[in-house]
């Protein structure tokens, strides 16, 4: 899990803290799913501990119960620091691949298990792709005009059309 800096793990009681905040503000489950962009499932999961959620999806449910990171994770330095955002330009290029690619998908009215069925991707990894967390696939691509650069700063692009073009229209959406 991607932390802020001075924040080495996430409370070991997120979830409880996730449901209580949620059920103080008497927003449904299956609202904040929808809100957040997640399976009500899901949402459920997390809330009892048994999926931790990923970067982008408890930065959304963040925002929407109006938490702040100290009141999730835990102040500190440990032995072995956790993996810190930003961390190196190929690596932020991917996540602004994945966001790009979440805008175009949403602006195109596209379901994510309805995009990964239209490229013949798994929804896990479509989604991972999405999260910025599959640096080594086939739909991706490093751009031609980085070629002279180090490899951690060639920027990547999508080989699938349909990705690219849905990665463009997010792009250009504000």
């Amino acid at each position: 899990m991607r932390l802020p800096e001075g924040f080495v793990e996430l409370r070991a009681d997120l979830g409880n803290i996730l449901r209580d905040r949620r059920k103080s503000e008497n927003i449904p489950l299956k609202n904040l799913a929808a809100d957040v962009g997640i399976t009500r499932e899901s949402l459920s999961r997390i809330e009892r501990g048994r999926r931790c959620p990923g970067y982008d999806t408890l930065y959304r449910i963040m925002g929407q119960l109006g938490l702040e990171w100290h009141q999730i994770a835990i102040r500190g330095r440990a032995e072995r620091p956790a993996r810190h955002f930003p961390r190196n330009e190929r690596e932020e290029n991917l996540e602004d691949l994945g966001a790009m690619l979440r805008k175009g998908r949403k602006a195109a009215g596209l379901s994510l298990r309805a995009l990964a069925a239209e490229c013949a991707l798994s929804y896990s990894r479509l989604s991972r792709i999405e999260r910025g967390q599959s640096r080594y696939s086939d739909v991706l691509e490093e751009d031609p005009d980085d070629a002279m650069l180090d490899p951690d700063r060639r920027r990547l692009r999508f080989s699938h059309p349909r990705l690219a073009g849905l990665a463009e229209r997010g792009r250009l959406r504000p």
